[in-house]
């Protein structure tokens, strides 16, 4: 009997040490995936990421990059928010119609006031959605500080 519980330890011991990828059958790996997954807020540490690169990028006049921002949040909020939690799904589509005609159209024309104008809009719509989504407490900064970025020069240094 003593011999069948150490074996039994033994085995619990190295059953908890093993690695899931390569243990557990295929609806057991889905289903730790899916527990393991990040929500709509992992997203949002991106999205504001790229709120305040957009922003800095149209203020220095980087419009190649702002374009690019604008881009990358135009995905995130159109594709991956909804996909991450499609109970997000309908405000999310909400914010890309009010939001990104006109902010396509403002980066286009590379003019900083028409500019100014679509971003506060943009803001305004994150408010609304935030609000939306009972997270009213989270308020977009209105001209987001100046950060460090890899990818956008503050000064004249390339």
């Amino acid at each position: 009997m003593r011999r069948v519980l150490i074996l039994l330890l033994m085995l619990t011991a190295t059953t908890a040490g093993a690695d899931w990828r390569k243990t557990a059958d295929t609806d057991e790996k889905v289903e730790t995936l899916v527990d393991i997954l990040p929500g709509t807020s992992h997203w949002m540490l991106d999205v504001a990421e790229r709120y305040r690169n957009l922003y800095w990028a149209a203020k220095l006049e980087q419009w190649q990059f702002a374009a690019y921002q604008a881009d990358k949040l135009h995905g995130l909020l159109d594709e991956t928010v909804p996909l991450a939690r499609d109970k997000r799904a309908e405000t999310a589509a909400r914010f890309v119609d009010r939001v990104y005609p006109e902010l396509t159209e403002a980066v286009e024309s590379r003019d900083w006031d028409r500019f100014e104008a679509a971003f506060e809009s943009m803001r305004g719509e994150c408010i609304a959605c935030h609000a939306a989504n009972d997270y009213g407490f989270i308020i977009p900064a209105k001209v987001p500080r100046r950060g460090e970025s890899p990818a956008l020069h503050f000064d004249d240094t390339p």
